[in-house]
């Protein structure tokens, strides 16, 4: 196995506009260079209560999860359990060695808990 890649983020992979271009593009370049890229991204069409793990999909050679997240005040009370959802797949990763955050300021809760679990892991 080689060493592997998450790219994280507010974008919707499988819809043909520029944040989810700009991020199969990126990860196309990443599987050149020999990592095998995951692909955690938001659809927030799914129910809220769904496990992330169960969102799995394959998209042009990646795996790819959902998880669902917007804008509303709700959403911001649960990125501490978005984070932990997003960390058991990360551990299931092996050989992770870079984890890329893409995102825009109502994701950004969720990337300061992810900063922290990088730096520590």
């Amino acid at each position: 196995m080689g060493k592997a890649a998450a790219y994280i983020g507010n974008f919707k992979v499988g819809i043909c506009d520029a944040q989810s271009q700009l991020v199969i593009g990126n990860s196309k370049l990443l599987r050149a260079l020999g990592y095998t890229v995951t692909l955690i991204g938001n659809d927030n069409t799914l129910a809220a209560r769904q496990d992330i793990r169960n969102s799995r999909k394959t998209i042009e050679g990646f795996d790819v999860y959902n998880l669902s997240f917007s804008k509303s005040a709700k959403d911001f009370l649960k990125s501490r359990s978005i984070h932990h959802q997003i960390i058991r797949i990360l551990q299931g990763l092996p050989d992770l060695k870079m984890v890329i955050c893409y995102g825009t300021p109502s994701f950004a809760p969720e990337l300061s808990f992810l900063h922290s679990w990088c730096r520590q892991h």
